[in-house]
């Protein structure tokens, strides 16, 4: 009962956690990105996250048995597997054409579409609220570039490739979270992100160049190791969340994501100007920064009711 009672604040404490991950991890890979191929920076932050994991799962006796899992949820930790590395490397990527700020807003997409992926694969239906919260997404993301439209429209130059990368890192995104909402009914989430990022580092393996790691300078290995840290943490507090508090909260929480970017690049610009290229933002662009994150918390905040499902039951 007493553990009952602290889920809602354990959740909303573990997808704030998440929110600031997430929001700070651009600005880091921003800078790796240009010292490390896109392949590398992945690789070293599934490796590294699947090392800590292990041996934290070990020291409490939770490694998983991966027999019956691999017989019988095997399709599905295919497409994690794949989802959750090929978004890694194509928000990386989109890091070294555009700012982390427009990178953090549009990934926006990523949970959107997967509440609309409910619609089509679940039977889900979205309430007034919700298409609401969607049209004021879209029309933000609008608003945030109202200045380079037609640089995206035209399909040239940095920004539009940027763009077109973290648009396709939503679509993987996607896949990613619609397999582990699957494979939550047979393993605990840390276990599910220990064979996820396992299993990454070695699809990955033979594109990245790990030893280029040891060529870092010391700024380079602290990005390096931050980015191998938030790995863990974030994805760590997402999946924990996602077990103790409702899936619609922890969307609308972690949507704040695009606002702690957005703060931390202020900052940061006041106090190392130049360190990184800084979206220039008018007052059109702040206002469609945050229709993003509202219209993210409102498809979340005003998903309709329903009797809950054995499996959901369990992972309320």
């Amino acid at each position: 009962m007493n553990d009952t009672a602290h889920a809602p604040r354990r959740g909303f404490a573990l997808a704030l956690l998440t929110a600031f991950s997430w929001g700070t991890l651009p600005l880091a890979m921003a800078l790796l990105v240009h010292q490390l191929t896109p392949w590398t920076v992945t690789w070293w932050r599934l490796a590294g996250s699947a090392l800590l994991l292990a041996g934290w799962l070990a020291w409490h006796g939770r490694l998983p048995a991966m027999g019956p899992v691999l017989r019988q949820q095997s399709a599905w930790l295919v497409l994690a597997t794949l989802g959750l590395v090929s978004n890694y490397v194509c928000y990386a990527t989109s890091l070294r054409f555009t700012t982390p700020s427009v990178s953090q807003t549009v990934i926006q997409l990523a949970p959107m579409l997967l509440l609309l992926s409910g619609l089509v694969l679940f039977g889900e239906r979205f309430s007034r609220g919700q298409w609401a919260g969607f049209a004021l997404l879209l029309g933000g993301l609008l608003l945030f570039f109202n200045r380079r439209l037609p640089e995206i429209a035209s399909l040239q130059g940095n920004l539009a490739i940027g763009v077109g990368a973290v648009m396709l890192s939503s679509v993987l995104w996607t896949g990613y979270g619609i397999a582990q909402k699957k494979l939550m009914a047979s393993l605990a989430p840390p276990q599910i992100l220990l064979v996820l990022f396992f299993a990454g580092a070695v699809v990955l393996l033979p594109l990245a160049e790990p030893a280029a790691a040891f060529r870092l300078d010391p700024l380079g290995v602290g990005l390096l190791l931050f980015g191998v840290a938030n790995t863990m943490v974030g994805y760590g507090c997402f999946a924990e969340a996602l077990g103790v508090w409702d899936v619609t909260r922890v969307s609308a929480v972690t949507s704040m994501a695009p606002i702690v970017t957005l703060a931390c690049m202020s900052v940061l610009n006041r106090f190392a100007p130049g360190i990184l290229p800084v979206e220039r933002l008018n007052w059109l662009s702040i206002a469609g920064a945050i229709a993003v994150v509202a219209g993210s918390a409102a498809c979340a905040l005003f998903a309709q009711s329903k009797k809950p499902a054995a499996g959901r039951a369990r992972n309320a």
